[in-house]
């Protein structure tokens, strides 16, 4: 199994340290260049929320001031940029060079899901022990295709939003190093730059944990 790197509200952020990691040229560090996609697909459950509002998403992914676009763009130096989203055309396709927002999408029966699923039970369905929900991943990007013609081969990245669970406690997030997901409960502007980070390969300064 792949390590995994928590967000955790008193680690040092990745951030201070990045800035070396992006000198030099494009050819020198190809993960940190071109033109990144990046899907994120929002879920909530019956009694919870998704986290963050869809314009708020996009906001903190390429609008604000502090934004993963922003931030990358600056460490990189203008070497690595993460696409702008489009909105699907008519027939539910998405230009595959773009990136885009799906969802939110409520896990409830009356939503059209096959099941109600609630903050007690969200573990004993897509739990795999801990803070981590993974097995929730093919769930949200089945009804993405499915509702907004989602293709997980058109993006890079692919980040999750949803609600937490029982047993996620202080982790706000988490990601795979050198890995095409990750997964936010708590949608603040420096756990998305910093969960991306470990996607493009970088580590915790001081702790690995997992």
């Amino acid at each position: 199994m792949k390590k995994r790197y928590l967000t955790i509200f008193s680690a040092v952020l990745l951030m201070m340290g990045l800035a070396p990691l992006f000198a030099g040229s494009q050819g020198q560090y190809p993960a940190y260049s071109g033109n990144k996609r990046i899907a994120i697909i929002m879920l909530a459950w019956q009694d919870k929320a998704c986290p963050d509002t869809r314009q708020n998403v996009v906001n903190k992914i390429w609008n604000n001031s502090q934004s993963l676009r922003k931030y990358y763009l600056d460490m990189s130096r203008n070497m690595m940029d993460f696409a702008l989203p489009a909105d699907a055309a008519p027939d539910g396709t998405v230009p595959v060079t773009t990136s885009s927002v799906y969802g939110p999408y409520t896990l409830t029966i009356a939503e059209g899901f096959d099941k109600d699923i609630t903050y007690a039970n969200v573990e004993s369905y897509y739990g795999t022990g801990g803070p981590y929900l993974e097995n929730v991943f093919p769930v949200a990007r089945d009804l993405a295709a499915a509702r907004d013609g989602f293709k997980a081969s058109n993006y890079d990245y692919i980040m999750y939003v949803t609600p937490k669970g029982p047993s996620t406690g202080s982790v706000g997030g988490y990601a795979g190093v050198d890995d095409t997901y990750s997964h936010l409960y708590v949608m603040r502007q420096n756990y998305i730059n910093h969960e991306l980070g470990h996607n493009l390969g970088l580590g915790h300064s001081n702790t690995v944990v997992g």
